[in-house]
This record gives C-alpha cells, sequence and structure tokens, in this order.
C-alpha cells in the first residue's frame, strides 16, 4: 500500500480534503460519537481538524483518511495513523472513528490494519500505539484484534486513556 488514496477489501480510504468537512462534520456532531472522542462537536470545529488532516498529508506523506464503503459509496469514517502528541512525546498512533450506523461491522479494524500496514511496509516504523478513554471497549477490542498490548495509562486532551502499542514483526 502506498500513501495517498487506498483500498482495503471494503474500502476506499482517502486523503482528507475539504472535499471530506461535511461527511466529517455529520460525524462529529453526532451524540453516539461524541461519547467517546470528547463530546459533540460543531462545523467549525470539523473545518479545523479536516484542514489538520489534510495538512498532515501535505507535511508527513501520511495520515487519517476519510473512508468510504466501496459497494455503495457510504461514509464509513476516518482513520490511519498520524503523528500526535502524547504527554508531550510525539508518537505514531493508529486511529479510527466510524459513523454510529458502520460500528460493528469490522470497519475499525479494516482501517487499523491499513494503517499498520502503510507504517510498517511504506514508513518502516518500528512501534505504533493506539490509545482511547478505559470504558470505551469497542476500540480496546479493534486494539487486541490489532494484536496491540497495553503499556501505560496517560491523559489525553484532558481526560484519562490507556495506551496500547505494537511493534512491526521481525
Amino acid at each position: 500500500m502506498s500513501a495517498g488514496v487506498a483500498t482495503t477489501e471494503r474500502l476506499r480510504l482517502e486523503p482528507f480534503s475539504l472535499d471530506h468537512l461535511d461527511d466529517l462534520a455529520a460525524m462529529l456532531a453526532d451524540p453516539l460519537v461524541g461519547a467517546t472522542m470528547g463530546g459533540v462537536r460543531d462545523r467549525a470545529y470539523a473545518e479545523e481538524r479536516t484542514r489538520i488532516h489534510a495538512q498532515r498529508w501535505a507535511d508527513d506523506g501520511f495520515g487519517l483518511w476519510a473512508a468510504y464503503r466501496i459497494d455503495d459509496g457510504a461514509f464509513v469514517g476516518r482513520g490511519g495513523i498520524q503523528h500526535t502528541l502524547l504527554e508531550g512525546t510525539d508518537v505514531v498512533e493508529v486511529g479510527w472513528c466510524l459513523v454510529p450506523a458502520q460500528w460493528g461491522n469490522g470497519f475499525a479494524t479494516e482501517m487499523g490494519r491499513a494503517g499498520l500496514e502503510l507504517g510498517w511496509n511504506d514508513l518502516g516504523l518500528d512501534e505504533i500505539v493506539a490509545f482511547t478513554q478505559p470504558f470505551n471497549a469497542a476500540s480496546l477490542a479493534v486494539m487486541h484484534r490489532l494484536r496491540m498490548s497495553y503499556l501505560r495509562d496517560a491523559v489525553h486532551a484532558d481526560l484519562p486513556h490507556v495506551v496500547y502499542s505494537v511493534r512491526r514483526a521481525s
């Protein structure tokens, strides 16, 4: 897989641009999404995040993708890998966030695997982390499916999180 547009078995993954703003804004405004993502977010916040996601692709050559189902073009969410500051340390994080209508279909794991493959195969990374709030059982299950192991507790965005990591296979 190369940086940029990618596909998985069921998803088309596109580097973020302002073309994805409406989809991201609708997802971040959903109270079910807000329950695990630090609260419901308005369109201005979504626009700022969209610009940041796009800039990361420009600066780093990788970042989060906007994910769409191949079969019907439905927006699934966003995911992939990105540089993140975690308690003052720059790490590469694999992450995902899905619209509730797409929960429970394995798409988060599919996006996570695509991000890890990009990190290992194209970027030569040795370790990638993921973190979530301790009560987010769905994200914790994805981390386990990605063979990630508990690393430590942390505070991110003023909220308690658990940090997991995975190292590239030898």
